[in-house]
């Protein structure tokens, strides 16, 4: 039976509701402007590009590596 996570964590879900955070999202997708790539060594490859606000540099390259 899968648990809703505010029945998994409910002092959690209190502090949040007590400092009156906000309920935000993110998008599962975004869309990469401006890619521009260049390897600068037979090795070093140089990404450039540009996010949406809200957006993590580190996401995008996450699903670019590919680890061993």
């Amino acid at each position: 039976m899968k648990k809703n996570i505010i029945d998994v964590y409910p002092d959690i879900a209190k502090g949040l509701v007590a400092f009156a955070v906000d309920v935000d999202r993110r998008a599962l997708r975004v869309n990469v402007q401006d890619l521009y790539w260049q390897f600068i060594k037979n090795d070093v490859l140089e990404l450039t590009f540009t996010l949406p606000a809200g957006s993590y540099a580190t996401s995008v390259m996450r699903e670019i590596i590919e680890e061993d």
